[in-house]
């Protein structure tokens, strides 16, 4: 496994300052690529926005343009959020992410997040972090294999399975990649994630939730209204 070489590490630094305030730092898993989704999540308090780019968006099913079709749109972004980590999912085939990878550097991209099986080899090197997502199918040691820098995304609950509640099953999982890794552990809403179940989550050893569709609806104001729940429940849970 190569060594990780990052020029960026926005994302890993804002969810270690959520990590120090007891909180799940929150990425905004953006459906469509427009502004409205990104200005609703940061008015509900995101941390992070993540957008998508040359494929069929899994939980919403909404078909995604390449990066090279929107070339100004991480632009206009940076210019809504200069201080906000922005990130994308490049493609879904390892050819579609390697073609967009030098792009996706050049507009300053400051993580890239996709299925390990769509990731070209050299998304190691391609400056932006890195966000690895294990799916029900990836071997859970895999975990402890990730170099150095690298984040590991927790998809590992199965299509059926989407959008039900999160039960202690889930949690084990969550807990085991959490053993077997030092990475950030980004756990998305495959499960309809509730306020409440925030604190569960932190003690199975998430560090930064990853929210989208699944609970906010297809609208963006969803993107709003889940945001501010999920900062609300952190500050209303009981601290040590």
């Amino acid at each position: 496994m190569p060594t990780r070489s990052v020029s960026s590490q926005r994302l890993s630094a804002v969810i270690l300052a959520a990590k120090a305030r007891q909180e799940l730092a929150l990425i905004a898993s953006l459906p469509v690529n427009d502004l409205a989704y990104a200005q609703a999540a940061l008015r509900g308090g995101a941390h992070a926005l993540k957008l998508h780019f040359g494929l069929t968006h899994r939980a919403s099913q909404q078909v995604a343009p390449t990066l090279a079709d929107q070339p100004g749109l991480i632009a206009r972004l940076r210019d809504l959020a200069p201080d906000v980590p922005l990130g994308a999912v490049l493609g879904d085939q390892p050819g579609t992410v390697d073609a967009a990878l030098d792009l996706a550097a050049e507009c300053g991209l400051d993580f890239i997040s996709g299925y390990a099986h769509a990731l070209p080899a050299r998304a190691f090197e391609a400056g932006p972090e890195l966000l690895v997502a294990l799916d029900d199918r990836s071997p859970p040691n895999w975990a402890g294999l990730l170099p150095p820098g690298a984040l590991l995304e927790a998809s590992v609950i199965q299509h059926t399975e989407y959008g039900g509640p999160l039960t202690v099953a889930d949690l084990l999982k969550y807990a085991d990649l959490r053993r077997r890794t030092g990475a950030l552990l980004i756990v998305p809403t495959q499960k309809h994630i509730r306020p409440a179940d925030l604190a569960a989550l932190r003690a199975a050893g998430a560090d930064a939730l990853m929210y989208g569709v699944i609970v906010t609806g297809p609208d963006a104001a969803g993107f709003e209204t889940a945001a501010a729940q999920y900062r609300a429940g952190e500050r209303l849970t009981d601290r040590p």
